[in-house]
């Protein structure tokens, strides 16, 4: 067998749960084992608001993190219901199973970048929260990090960002040039 290819019914439905676990890690920035150990007693909904919230301690530091669900998840946890009775949120298989299925998942979709578990919670950090203008500090809090200098190792600044920040720079400037420029004193 063809370890590059879906062959079977299952493996497509295997491929896609396995997917789906490495977009709900890109979108909470859990830890492949945090997402393994997350817990129905871990998800808290917001009487206040009606959000919902996901508040387990990070194996690696022990530090509570709080991670608000936004859609995608939701829609992700929201499809696996049920399917564990132990209270686990999903059926987490080993790590190694995971990866090689992610490695198929991406073969398939033509994405010929070597993919680990661990840049689902690195894309959280740079591309959903840090590109998006969440300040360092608040990203700090979601990963579950002891420090922020953990923190700053994903804060990168990408052109696209800086070029988005120059631009409402220059947007609350606009009168300073004005007046800079003006050949004559009013």
């Amino acid at each position: 067998k063809n370890s590059d290819c879906l062959s079977t019914p299952e493996d497509e439905l295997q491929a896609t749960f396995i997917r789906d676990l490495f977009l709900f890690c890109a979108f909470t920035g859990l830890a492949y084992i945090d997402l393994k150990n997350l817990r129905e007693e871990n998800i808290v909904s917001n009487p206040l608001d009606g959000s919902v919230w996901i508040h387990p301690h990070r194996q690696k530091t022990g530090v509570e993190t709080n991670v608000r669900l936004l859609d995608i998840p939701l829609q992700i946890m929201k499809k696996y219901k049920g399917l564990c009775d132990d209270g686990r949120v999903f059926p987490v298989p080993a790590y190694n199973s995971c990866k090689m299925i992610l490695r198929t998942v991406m073969k398939k979709c033509c994405i010929r970048k070597h993919i680990t578990w661990h840049m689902a919670r690195h894309t959280m950090a740079t591309v959903v929260c840090l590109s998006n203008g969440m300040p360092i500090e608040s990203v700090s809090s979601v990963l579950g990090h002891k420090c922020i200098s953990s923190t700053q190792i994903y804060a990168k600044i990408t052109n696209e960002k800086l070029n988005k920040e120059m631009n409402i720079l220059s947007e609350k400037l606009a009168d300073i040039r004005e007046f800079v420029t003006s050949e004559t004193f009013a």
